[in-house]
């Protein structure tokens, strides 16, 4: 689905006179596999250059070194941008910057519209899209008047609706309250599982991680270290060293191991270590 071969991405600082000051790499010799239908997610600290790596996932932004192929397309290929743009769609952190209609269903059809996918079928994507994201009981009421959870549910909605094979949230419950942020990742796992729609979830936090199947993690612009969530939570000491904890049922597990107690390696849900603790009786 999405191939990286050696991506370098660099911008220029200025002064105030706009000199140039610095030259940064944002993103340094990059690499890495995305599989079709993968729930993949990038994680690090502020600054890492996560956010960076989204944008180039979708064509907002072309290395400066290196190639990066969506589904077989060459990003750096202007013709192809839209092609690329419709295989991966893109959901920022404020729900708010995405709606551009005062009616949800009306912002949903926004993007099909706009590629000239006919009247008949807009209809029906409209309706599918907002069913996939259980947002249809909405369709006729302004996005004002939805919660941040609600609204960020509409724009996955309308990138849906564009028929993407992929689709990559940055920081996408940055903006929401511990309701919204449930609710959105229900969503997007929902997606992953019934629809097999890649996700790439770009997050800081590693709570939002768990149920991936690979995260990957980036420190000073470089991928450090890739795996499943039981390797990746497995390196506690090096997540500490690129500013990023473990999720909170991990630590506990893993107090209760250096107090002794026989807790399988493995554990990353409330129910996993409910089922550990029980099986120890």
């Amino acid at each position: 689905m999405i191939k990286a071969e050696n991506v370098v991405y660099e911008y220029i600082r200025r002064d105030s006179d706009n000199n140039v000051t610095d030259i940064v790499k944002a993103i340094d010799d990059v690499s890495f596999v995305i599989s079709k239908g993968q729930f993949v997610s990038i994680v690090g600290h502020n600054g890492s250059g996560k956010s960076t790596l989204a944008k180039h996932l979708n064509g907002l932004l072309k290395p400066t070194e290196g190639i990066i192929w969506i589904d077989g397309i060459d990003t750096s290929k202007d013709e192809m941008m839209l092609e690329v743009r419709q295989t991966t769609g893109m959901i920022f952190q404020n729900p708010d910057n995405q709606i551009v209609s005062g009616i949800v269903e009306e912002d949903v059809a926004f993007g099909p519209e706009n590629i000239g996918i006919p009247t008949e079928e807009i209809g029906k994507r409209v309706e599918e899209s907002l069913k996939m994201v259980g947002m249809y009981e909405y369709r006729e009421m302004s996005p004002n008047r939805l919660s941040g959870g609600q609204k960020q549910r509409i724009g996955i909605a309308g990138v849906l609706a564009m028929k993407p094979s992929c689709i990559v949230l940055d920081e996408p419950t940055a903006m929401l309250d511990p309701g919204g942020r449930k609710e959105v990742l229900k969503a997007i796992k929902k997606l992953n599982d019934s629809e097999n729609i890649t996700i790439v979830l770009i997050t800081h936090n590693m709570e939002e991680t768990l149920t991936s199947d690979v995260i990957m993690v980036m420190n000073n612009g470089k991928i450090v270290m890739s795996g499943t969530p039981e390797y990746i939570f497995s390196k506690a000491a090096l997540l500490e060293n690129c500013g990023l904890e473990l999720p909170e049922i991990v630590k506990i597990a893993e107090g209760l191991r250096q107090k002794g107690i026989n807790i399988p390696q493995g554990v990353l849900t409330i129910d996993d270590l409910t089922d550990a603790i029980i099986n120890l009786r």
